[in-house]
């Protein structure tokens, strides 16, 4: 069978596919050449490992995974994964190994705990409503007795997801809170690359297994 590349990456337009963050990514030098390990607290990855190119936006089809029963034949697949296929034409089509995409319209509600003055940034990027507001949705902490729910302000949210409560309101200093929030999903190409259709026509979409488990968040 020969397929046509260019009915193939027709299709891949209008409601078949999704909006894409695509950010490059590259290995940070600071390795250390007995381990392969990054170096802790480096200034550049912040001991990632990693680094990322600013984020192109482009589209390609995603298949979700979140059934087992959906992907039993294809082997063994890991929860969070799935399977983009990228048109030819798309800025991420040669996309390698550990490079991020944000999924601009897939979102997901999360709870976690941030200490106020030690750890005040979200994991991820907050999604923002449509009239581009942060969807954070309720802060709270406990009283010094440990007996209280003491619910406070909706912070505001600044680069790389930090909260800051410029007119008061949030938790004091040093004290745990939880934080309610929408973020964009983000996924990682991890372990399987991008493979060609082998179909004897050139510009054929790819397809590539991507994971949304923390790799580098934190």
């Amino acid at each position: 069978m020969k397929l046509s590349p260019s009915n193939f990456n027709r299709f891949l337009q209008g409601d078949v596919v999704q909006s894409f963050g695509w950010s490059k990514s590259y290995a940070c030098p600071c390795f250390n050449p007995n381990s392969g390990a990054a170096k802790p607290g480096c200034p550049i990855c912040n001991g990632k490992g990693r680094l990322w190119a600013a984020e192109v936006i482009d589209s390609a089809a995603m298949t979700g995974m979140s059934q087992k029963r959906g992907f039993a034949n294809f082997g063994t697949w890991e929860p969070g994964d799935a399977l983009l296929t990228i048109p030819c034409a798309a800025a991420f089509y040669d996309v390698a190994q550990f490079d991020k995409f944000r999924a601009l319209n897939s979102t997901h509600q999360f709870s976690e705990n941030l200490t106020h003055g030690v750890n005040d940034a979200l994991t991820g990027t907050v999604a923002l409503d449509p009239t581009g507001v942060p969807l954070v949705y309720r802060v709270f902490w406990l009283s010094p007795d440990g007996t209280t729910i003491i619910d406070g302000e909706i912070p505001v949210v600044g680069a790389g997801g930090a909260l800051t409560w410029p007119d008061g309101g949030g938790p004091p200093d040093g004290v745990q809170f939880s934080v309610t929030y929408s973020r964009y999903d983000v996924f990682y190409v991890y372990l399987d690359l991008a493979s060609n259709r082998n179909s004897g026509a050139n510009g054929l979409p790819k397809k590539i297994m991507v994971r949304s488990f923390d790799l580098f968040g934190r």
